[in-house]
């Protein structure tokens, strides 16, 4: 009798220090997500320019995603820059533009996150992004995240989403993008050139069905 209590009471100290050892490691977990989840929040007032360096947090050209796969940011275009999204691949292959034909931006442009969204100033003039979508939130931004699914996010100060680059494609789709009822992507000139002047634009229609016109046909 005396050996099956011992038994029993190594059995439940055992089961205790299991127990207790997965809890901690649970708490590691939680710690080390909410350290990743932070270190990729964009904060108010940050900013990025075309020739900033992403080794200086404080003056960086692209936002990453973590762990390292998108960016958003300025990329090199024609005599100057575009603002988008690029896949961290060998080419790094854009898979969203901000503004497919604007001029190109100059190397003293900056791009700024604000209560009101993203502002982009160009020389001495302040530019309110209106025309690439990033403004009109409808209330106040907070914070802004770059996703390692290729999405952009601003979010609200209760981390409510008030706007992403999902809801606005440009030439690509991306696995877990939706293309909602007329919405479409318009093809660009070049690997290099996304004005929408290509040759086809791809639109979900109201009645879910997607397809392919040449786009001279685009009314």
């Amino acid at each position: 009798m005396f050996m099956v209590m011992l038994i029993l009471k190594l059995l439940m100290a055992t089961i205790s220090t299991i127990i207790l050892v997965l809890f901690l490691l649970l708490i590691l977990i939680i710690i080390a997500n909410e350290a990743t989840a932070v270190d990729n929040i964009i904060g108010l007032g940050k900013s990025l320019s075309p020739k900033g360096n992403n080794s200086n947090s404080n003056n960086p050209c692209s936002w990453l995603s973590s762990p390292g796969n998108f960016a958003f940011g300025f990329y090199p275009h024609r005599d100057g820059y575009a603002l988008g999204i690029w896949l961290l691949d060998t080419d790094n292959t854009v898979v969203w533009t901000a503004n497919h034909d604007g001029s190109p931006l100059p190397s003293t442009s900056t791009l700024q996150l604000t209560t009101q969204g993203l502002l982009l100033r160009q020389e001495e003039e302040a530019l309110n992004t209106t025309n690439f979508s990033f403004s009109n939130l409808g209330e106040e931004a907070a914070s802004a995240s770059m996703l390692d699914d290729g999405n952009f996010v601003i979010y609200n100060a209760f981390n409510g989403v008030v706007w992403q680059s999902f809801d606005h494609p440009s030439d690509t789709i991306l696995g877990g993008q939706r293309l909602i009822n007329g919405n479409k992507l318009i093809s660009g000139v070049s690997k290099t050139d996304h004005s929408s002047i290509g040759l086809f634009y791809l639109i979900m229609q109201r009645h879910n069905n997607l397809v392919s016109y040449p786009l001279k046909s685009l009314p």
